[in-house]
């Protein structure tokens, strides 16, 4: 049998309808099948809101409930002529909620031309499940779906009745049945975008759709072969890694793309090509490309009709812009289809600023925030229900500073031109219109140097929502409609023989240490060695890292890990996330997916998560907020928030490193924690009274994890009481009875390190004397207040239930003796130790008790409780080392180096008492 030929033209509603006009020469040869894909999530949304809204209208000319007329208005009227005369088929999900209501049109529109009895039009339906929700929940036809296990990850139904859409994706084999009943044009609803591949040619070559090991690989390499064209021209050089290439191509580059022309063999080998005459470039590399686009597990892609297993495809150039591939395996479908449901909640808005002249991005900034504060003060003003936008309902995006690419990468120096844009959304649509109202004032009333990017008041519209589900298989019934024949054709969806899939040898990692990539090569970027392409899936990304030589795959495979993946996007992903690494041998590939990276979706979430620091500006909070600001841990966050009381020196300085300042008075700490996810309470020993206000104001609130004031001694590995630490129990104590369902981590750190090898601890330099109390050998752990905060840093960003609720932390544990070694090393001098009686001291500290606790740290450092080595009580570095990056802690030994073997050298403390 003689190869099929299809060309796409379309990769989404959006794309260039008169692409179609390169397969439609009607001088020349063309394919034997167009086909064109239309729909994504948004797509789904956009039309179902469309169709509530069209069908309130009384009047209305077409009675359009859903499907996309531009199919019909521009690509296929204006060349029906040549399309009956070449005799080529059409297939296309442009149906969208509706492709019954389509396909009538069209036919109208056949009949209206007086082209009627030439063409067959028919439709698939079946896939909208909305109106059968509610019983087919009762019925338990509905699971959880998660990208990689099936596990229950995504909402199934957060508010039934705000559900917009819910549809299914159906297969190929319902286009087969409409093209064996005669069918020219076939209109199908949701089905996965290569099934408009897939069912022209098991219908050409007469296939089956049972389960042999012969009929999946079939349907196997022809879904691959969908799968790389159904994108349109990202198979032809879009989206090319190489993009001169392209660009330049011969025949206009860019200007004039070719789309991608398939032509299938009997044998299941198919090859790529693009019309004569056009540019772009079709070779092994934008092939592979598009090969590994969003297909997530390579090794199990699941479709209905077959799981696609294309880890061993192989593919060659045999010719100047044309790719040969086979090696595709099929293995049997799941017993579940995949549902999207979208569901609009509230509203969304957003705008454009240009910000010019020195200090362009601090402008920016401060101006983001007194846009939402004014909309705020107003909406609030004309409401008694809170109208305000929460911190978590909006975004700042400083576009030229590189916020996209996290602060790892980013050039420090003040950008003088960029683009602010605030992104907003709110339930309730007469807020966002006041934003919308007052964005232009600020042209004359803020900062100078500023324009609106696009003229007029910015719009206001839906804010859609997506969520992905399973139904199964026996659930869902495909119907297909031939012309204007009454009654339908049912094709029912076996789940015999259907089997789960089998999760592929991968490497998952939730959270990766920071690091670069080092291919051994002075100046070698991982681009010098590899091309790639990245998708999306709802909130889940897909980045396929593709060796340009087989030589280099060993390198990638070892260097280009899970952990630098998750290091190099960890500002995108959320708690909880998490990335996985599934190898492509057959093409030297490694294909990455990367959980809750997209802030729920390209249709949802606005912002990642955010972290509040109580006592930010003091000594401790200070230390520990700029170890959050440091590079590599704070592009982990979408804001780290400073609470202070006033616009402090200190806060100013935080700020400008990355902060943000939420001011708070007592009475309005609830407030100040709106939108909160993490709250990091550093607050000083004196505050005990702010402590449990701050405590009381968790309740009720966003707050999802609290990190109470500790990090310092465990103070329950001691026999005695103390006012400071007895208070530290009972907040902890209130913490368990006021907020039990927030998680509570304690971080004990030992000693801070900047603050502990002085005279008050029996460290004495400026008389060239350390006193210990006990035995001089014993160990204590020291641990510098910056690695505390980073330690905290990676700790919050970890899955919440992970969490321990205790954490000991050791950066360095040294003995008395050992440390006046050091000091004597890097400049202290000669330094005498000495020591005093354990227990004669310790029985002196307790009958004179003391409001301040450095006596009682003195003998608890010679009983060896404030030691949290391996050999003293232990410690959890492990969670922040493998999982976070902190594998260096400040040492001991640097500190001496630092501060040339005299910290604290002329601070006075009696010793003895």
């Amino acid at each position: 049998m003689k190869p099929v030929q299809i060309g796409c033209y379309s990769a989404f509603w959006g794309d260039s309808p008169f692409a179609i006009k390169q397969f439609l020469d009607p001088d020349t040869p063309g394919p034997d099948y167009v086909v064109a894909d239309y729909l994504a999530e948004l797509t789904m949304g956009l039309l179902a809101r469309s169709a509530r809204s069209k069908s309130r209208e009384a009047h209305q000319e077409r009675t359009n409930t859903g499907f996309i007329s531009e199919f019909l208005d521009l690509a296929l009227a204006p060349h029906l002529n040549v399309i009956i005369q070449k005799g080529v088929k059409i297939v296309t999900n442009a149906g969208g909620l509706d492709p019954v209501g389509l396909k009538n049109a069209i036919i109208a529109h056949v009949e209206k031309r007086g082209l009627g009895g030439k063409l067959n039009i028919a439709s698939v339906s079946g896939d909208n499940l909305l109106s059968n929700i509610s019983d087919l929940k009762d019925q338990g036809q509905f699971s959880g779906f998660d990208p990689l296990s099936g596990d229950i990850r995504e909402d199934m139904f957060t508010h039934e009745s705000n559900l917009l859409s819910l549809n299914a994706y159906l297969g190929a084999e319902p286009i087969t049945v409409a093209l064996q009943q005669g069918a020219d044009i076939v209109i199908t609803g949701r089905c996965v975008d290569s099934a408009l591949v897939t069912g022209p040619l098991a219908f050409e070559f007469g296939w089956n759709f049972d389960t042999s090991q012969q009929s999946l690989d079939r349907l196997a390499s022809a879904s691959l072969a969908g799968h790389i064209v159904e994108c349109g021209s990202q198979a032809t050089g879009g989206n090319y890694t190489d993009w001169k290439q392209s660009a330049f191509s011969p025949n206009g580059g860019w200007s004039n793309m070719g789309y991608p022309i398939l032509t299938y063999n009997e044998d299941n080998t198919f090859e790529i090509t693009k019309p004569d005459k056009t540019g772009g470039v079709v070779d092994c590399q934008g092939v592979c490309e598009q090969m590994l686009y969003e297909v997530l597990d390579p090794h199990n892609y699941v479709l209905p009709d077959v799981v696609l297993d294309l880890t061993q495809v192989q593919l060659q150039q045999i010719g100047v812009d044309r790719v040969s591939a086979r090696g595709a395996k099929g293995k049997p479908p799941t017993p579940w289809l995949k549902c999207t449901a979208v569901e609009q909640n509230g509203h969304r808005t957003l705008v454009d600023f240009v910000v010019c002249g020195e200090e362009a991005e601090s402008k920016a900034k401060w101006l983001s925030e007194a846009i939402i504060r004014r909309t705020n003060a107003i909406a609030t003003s004309q409401s008694k229900d809170p109208m305000a936008i929460a911190p978590n309902d909006f975004e700042t995006i400083i576009i030229g500073a590189e916020h996209s690419l996290g602060v790892i990468t980013a050039n420090k120096s003040e950008r003088k031109e960029i683009v602010l844009r605030v992104a907003a959304r709110h339930k309730n649509r007469s807020v966002l219109d006041i934003l919308a109202k007052e964005v232009a004032p600020f042209l004359t009333n803020s900062c100078p140097g500023i324009f609106l990017l696009t003229s007029g008041r910015p719009k206001v519209g839906p804010n859609f929502t997506a969520s992905s589900i399973m139904v199964k298989r026996g659930a869902v019934t495909p119907l297909v409609h031939l012309g204007t024949r009454t009654g339908h054709t049912m094709v029912p969806l076996s789940d015999e023989h259907c089997q789960p899939i089998q999760a592929a040898k991968s490497h998952t990692v939730s959270h990766g240490p920071s690091g670069s990539l080092d291919l051994g090569l002075p100046g070698t970027k991982l681009i010098d060695i590899a091309y790639g392409r990245s998708g999306d899936k709802g909130d889940t990304a897909n980045i396929a890292i593709i060796a340009r030589k087989p030589e280099f795959y060993p390198d990638i495979l070892e260097q280009v890990t899970p952990e630098l993946i998750y290091s190099r996007f960890r500002h995108f992903i959320a708690l909880g996330g998490k990335v996985t690494r599934f190898e492509v041998p057959g093409v030297h590939a490694v294909n990455f997916v990367l959980t809750k990276s997209l802030g729920g979706g390209g249709l949802s979430s606005l912002r990642l998560d955010r972290y509040a620091i109580a006592g930010a500006t003091g000594n401790l909070g200070a230390k520990v907020t700029e170890g959050f600001l440091q590079p590599s841990f704070r592009d982990r966050f979408s804001d780290v928030i400073l609470l202070a009381r006033s616009r402090s020196p200190n806060a100013e300085k935080l700020v400008q490193h990355g902060a943000s300042l939420r001011l708070y008075a007592e009475n309005n700490l609830g407030e100040a924690l709106t939108g909160v996810d993490v709250l990091i309470n550093t607050v000083g020993p004196t505050g005990h009274h702010f402590k449990e206000a701050l405590l009381r104001s968790i309740v009720g609130s966003d707050v999802k994890l609290y990190f109470p004031s500790e990090f310092g001694v465990d103070h329950y590995v001691h026999d005695f009481s103390h006012d400071e630490w007895d208070a530290k129990k009972a907040h902890f104590q209130l913490a368990s009875e006021l907020i039990p369902n927030v998680r509570t981590c304690r971080v004990y750190a030992g000693l801070f390190l900047e603050d502990s090898i002085g005279p008050w601890f029996g460290f004495d330099t400026k008389r060239g004397r350390y006193e210990a109390v006990g035995d001089p050998d014993q160990k204590t752990s020291y641990t510098s207040m910056y690695d505390v905060g980073r330690a905290l840093a990676i700790l919050a960003s970890q899955p919440v239930d992970t969490i321990p609720p205790e954490v000991h932390l050791s950066g360095d544990s040294k003995s008395m003796t050992e440390i006046s070694e050091l000091m004597e090393a890097n400049g202290a001098g000669s330094i005498h130790v000495t020591s005093v009686p354990l227990e004669s001291y310790k029985a002196g500290v307790l009958a004179r008790p003391s409001a301040t606790p450095e006596r009682y740290l003195r003998f608890l450092m010679g009983e060896g409780k404030i030691q949290h080595s391996i050999d003293g009580i232990g410690n959890q570095n492990g969670i922040v080392q493998v999982t976070g990056g902190l594998s260096i802690w400040m040492s001991i030994s640097q500190f001496a180096s630092e501060t040339k073997g005299r910290p604290w050298g002329e601070a006075e403390w009696e010793l003895v008492d």
